[in-house]
């Protein structure tokens, strides 16, 4: 009966707290902001005679979360968790207050816990999250200047005519005057993006090299330092999951399904969850499959390909890498 519970709905500059005894009464409402005094000012309100011994905090998924939940500023002993709930698009005050109902009508281990990212991890999926930008970036000005080529009706220029800076200035040299001022700027942007992409892999590279699951996870054929930095940062240990099933689940590779009865009907992947890992396991996929190395999952796709299709194949043995990656770095 001493405990208490706090329901805390977060936004990027504001957050509102809802305060709840063990029968479910409301304490009070505290509202601020999610800078550092105002992280500390509702950990002080919390704080107060009585309520130390056993404080159940609760947090919506969301970035905000993650900092309010690693945070500091409580002196209390706080039990602090993130959880995904259905709290619906009402005002802050009313989700605060439904999280905090949530918490205190149901046992913790009952509530769909979120894993707070730590300092490590939210640094690695900022450089993967860069990478991604970055890479993209340079596709887009890539397939920009290859548009400049097919305007002025040359034809015999391909993607691998733009593929490096010295290639790339060669070609550049067949345009009219115009057209080439255009194109000698997306040259400049492409080479400032590759600098960019060269310092990024460097910084993979090192942050791979500090962590000791990496070495399992690159030793999977078509899986590069891209995707194993993608795996490290969203995965990271994989203790968090029970089954491989759980971690493609995460990612996105498993089916819809549909239940009535007696009747069961599998769909597409319902790609929900962690798209940055969805798309480099798939992109490491076609990396293996194409490769001259023979491997079992090459069997294992063409197969697939007979039965399923060149789509429906691909994802399955992206899947399959994901669950191998998940079981070599889970048993070393």
């Amino acid at each position: 009966m001493e405990e208490r519970f706090v329901g805390i709905d977060l936004g990027n500059r504001m957050m509102e707290v809802r305060f709840l005894d063990a029968r479910g009464i409301s304490l009070g409402r505290w509202q601020g902001k999610t800078t550092q005094k105002g992280r500390t000012d509702a950990s002080a309100w919390a704080d107060r005679p009585g309520w130390h011994r056993s404080v159940c905090v609760g947090l919506r998924r969301c970035t905000a979360d993650h900092r309010h939940g690693r945070g500091e500023g409580a002196r209390a002993e706080l039990r602090t968790n993130v959880y995904d709930l259905p709290v619906g698009e009402e005002e802050d005050s009313e989700d605060a207050m439904k999280i905090a109902r949530l918490i205190c009508a149901y046992p913790e281990e009952s509530l769909p816990t979120v894993s707070i990212p730590s300092e490590i991890e939210e640094r690695n999926r900022a450089v993967v999250s860069e990478m991604q930008y970055v890479v993209e970036s340079r596709r887009r000005h890539v397939n920009r200047l290859h548009s400049i080529f097919v305007r002025q009706r040359i034809t015999t220029v391909t993607k691998a005519h733009l593929k490096t800076a010295e290639r790339r200035w060669e070609t550049i040299e067949m345009l009219d005057t115009y057209r080439k001022q255009v194109a000698v700027r997306l040259h400049c942007y492409i080479c400032a993006l590759e600098q960019d992409i060269e310092e990024l892999e460097e910084k993979e590279r090192e942050y791979l090299g500090e962590d000791r699951s990496s070495r399992y996870v690159l030793s999977i054929p078509g899986v590069g330092p891209q995707t194993a930095m993608a795996f490290i940062a969203h995965i990271g240990d994989g203790n968090r999951f029970n089954t491989a099933s759980r971690v493609s689940n995460y990612v996105g590779f498993v089916p819809r399904l549909d239940q009535s009865g007696d009747t069961t009907i599998y769909g597409r992947i319902h790609k929900r969850g962690c798209s940055v890992l969805r798309n480099v396991y798939v992109q490491a996929a076609w990396a293996l499959v194409r490769s001259t190395q023979r491997s079992p999952l090459q069997e294992k796709y063409q197969e697939l390909i007979r039965r399923k299709g060149k789509k429906k194949a691909i994802v399955a043995i992206a899947r399959k890498m994901l669950e191998l990656t998940w079981t070599l770095v889970q048993k070393q």
